[in-house]
């Protein structure tokens, strides 16, 4: 079947990198599949090292851009729209007859109708199908759906995380990186913006550094900005570090592909983000074997069940976040259950091949449903 795939941007971002997996899964089980995208950026070069079709189409998500539309009618099957930006170009694809799925991954609706003016919500309504990656997710756009709603959660490909750790040397990489070679490090990875935490994270640091007399620990920041946004909060949260003279132990490293391996260099991740719906970042952790904190948020409690699978704080508070990083550090047993639990429930319930099984499912009922009507 041809599959066209429409994303926002190709960053290295969790919505990107989730089409990204979507269409290779598609396309190693046997769909035709191009991908469309406003702007370049990062993930181009994995879609060609895959010989997965990338074409960059400003105008996609403008309203009633009817070449694209044109375009789409003659040359897919079937389109699937990544995040809620696409919706003008769901209204379209339907009034045009051209089957869609549409994944939306953002929880926070009521900031998007602010943002996005002409986003409605019989834009919602009226959609032909939506997926959302968590429960939480779907239910705030609960007053607005049409019994056109499905939960597909994000998947992870265990085995290419297997692959490219089964010879890591997280040594090495911390050598690389100039990181202390024996003592604890902490970290949390995500694009740097109010939503994501990291402001509350160096609190968290401030209190453990201040108030440790034992091992010192080192607190990581990964991540990127969106298109320079967000300039005035990662000036106030470097001068956090640096007013209080911590620039030793806590570190910010720039976005890149070694996510992965700085996840698995850590001996704790965290994500106490504000809104996430179904976080790559959490995923990551748990297979790669690192006791992972995270914010009792939107979709995260559909992926870890407290003292089970991870550690569960309230967003935005630091105190929290310090007494939990401080219990998984004194406490070496509960971290290794914590991890063998997670991993477990990553192989029954989120495994990538599980996720695109999902999909191809869906694709196949929305395409005899098409058939149906002609």
């Amino acid at each position: 079947m041809r599959i066209t795939l429409c994303t926002h941007n190709l960053n290295i971002e969790g919505a990107p990198r989730s089409l990204f997996l979507l269409a290779k899964g598609l396309q190693n089980s046997g769909h035709d599949c191009h991908v469309f995208s406003p702007y370049e950026g990062p993930l181009a070069k994995d879609y060609a090292k895959h010989k997965i079709h990338l074409k960059i189409i400003p105008e996609l998500f403008k309203n009633k851009e009817r070449m694209i539309l044109s375009e789409l009618k003659r040359s897919a099957d079937i389109v699937i729209i990544n995040t809620i930006h696409g919706f003008s170009l769901v209204d379209q694809c339907k009034k045009f007859e051209i089957p869609t799925i549409w994944i939306i991954r953002e929880s926070e609706f009521f900031k998007y109708k602010v943002e996005l003016p002409d986003l409605s919500n019989s834009a919602i309504s009226n959609a032909p199908v939506i997926v959302f990656p968590s429960n939480a997710c779907a239910q705030m756009y609960s007053d607005c759906l049409n019994n056109n709603e499905h939960i597909i959660p994000n998947g992870i490909n265990i085995e290419e995380v297997d692959a490219k750790l089964r010879n890591f040397n997280p040594q090495a990489k911390r050598q690389e990186l100039r990181l202390p070679l024996s003592t604890p490090i902490v970290t949390l990875v995500g694009t740097i913006c109010p939503n994501k935490g990291q402001y509350e994270f160096i609190q968290a640091s401030l209190r453990i550094i201040h108030e440790t007399t034992q091992q010192p620990i080192t607190f990581l920041i990964m991540g990127g900005t969106r298109n320079g946004k967000h300039e005035q909060y990662i000036e106030r949260a470097q001068n956090l570090v640096n007013t209080n003279g911590v620039r030793a132990y806590v570190r910010f490293l720039p976005e890149s592909d070694d996510a992965l391996e700085i996840m698995a260099l850590s001996d704790i991740c965290v994500c106490p983000s504000f809104i996430e719906t179904c976080p790559r970042v959490v995923l990551e952790a748990m297979t790669c074997r690192r006791p992972i904190i995270a914010s009792s948020t939107y979709g995260i409690p559909e992926l870890i069940e407290d003292g089970i699978h991870g550690l569960l704080i309230p967003p935005g508070h630091a105190g929290l976040l310090a007494d939990k990083i401080r219990t998984l550090i004194t406490d070496p047993d509960l971290a290794l259950k914590l991890t063998q639990n997670a991993r477990t429930r990553i192989e029954k319930e989120f495994s990538h091949q599980l996720t695109v099984q999902r999909f191809i499912e869906l694709i196949a009922s929305v395409d005899s449903s098409k058939q149906k009507l002609m």
